[in-house]
């Protein structure tokens, strides 16, 4: 279909019949092809793995990472009964990777929404409790962020000792002017200033991937609650293991988005 390090473009139909369909083969004549609403897909050789597709719907484009070039002729396109297309998937290393799934309704949505973040979440849960050993938790920070590209979610866990250094760090301004105490509550409670914690535990790349995926699928209307409840599903993991740890009576856990 195409030479060695040429750009690769594919086009994928909204409305098909029904089954399911390799991409490449759809595409050998085109004309074949119902004209409309529509996928497309670039791929770009130059760099590592190929990028962004746009969609001619609602949403203007979506973007994919992480398939590998020379991968390409593993797409494929499911099409329902109706003859609407269901999703665009990709088989890579023995597993079904959705890069494009029909919100059918926002009902559906917040499901399949809910149940992906719940997994990432339990698993990101899973590596705070193994932080037990720096000793006593007194701060836990969520931080989050989503663009139309990316999505990223990671936890901070600052022991008593490493919220003490933060507080001996601001102590002199303190001694000199008392009544500005709960300014060093804010300062506390900023995440930015646990650069001496240990890293951050971010959920895994294939987590964030499938989450931003899923809401580039969503209508315009519909994607701020569809995030609220992904950011809302991850918190209620981590604070689901709370009791589980070994904590101050200050302790806080606190969750923001940064920019």
């Amino acid at each position: 279909m195409s030479e060695k390090n040429e750009k690769i473009d594919l086009y994928v139909p909204m409305k098909f019949k029904p089954g399911e369909y390799g991409i490449c083969k759809l595409n050998r004549d085109r004309a074949l092809l119902p004209s409309g609403c529509g996928i497309r897909l670039t791929f770009c050789p130059k760099e590592k793995y190929v990028s962004r597709p746009t969609g001619e719907r609602a949403y203007d484009y979506f973007a994919i990472y992480g398939i590998y070039y020379s991968n390409y002729d593993r797409l494929t396109a499911v099409y329902g009964a109706d003859g609407e297309l269901r999703n665009i998937g990709i088989t890579e290393w023995d597993k079904r990777r959705f890069l494009y799934i029909r919100m059918e309704s926002l009902e559906y949505a917040k499901n399949i929404i809910r149940c992906c973040a719940g997994k990432m979440g339990r698993n990101l849960a899973e590596k705070v409790l193994r932080r037990k050993e720096k000793g006593r938790a007194r701060r836990l920070f969520a931080e989050y962020y989503v663009d139309s590209d990316n999505f990223d979610y990671h936890v901070i866990y600052a022991s008593e000792q490493e919220v003490q250094v933060v507080w001996d760090d601001f102590a002199g301004f303190i001694k000199k002017y008392p009544d500005h105490i709960g300014d060093i509550i804010d300062y506390i409670d900023n995440s930015g200033e646990y650069s001496h914690a240990d890293e951050n535990m971010d959920m895994d790349d294939d987590g964030c991937d499938r989450i931003v995926m899923m809401l580039s699928c969503v209508p315009d209307d519909w994607w701020e609650e569809c995030f609220e409840l992904a950011i809302e599903t991850l918190d209620g993991c981590m604070k689901a293991i709370i009791p589980q740890l070994d904590r101050t009576d200050d302790f806080k856990f606190i969750s923001e988005m940064y920019d």
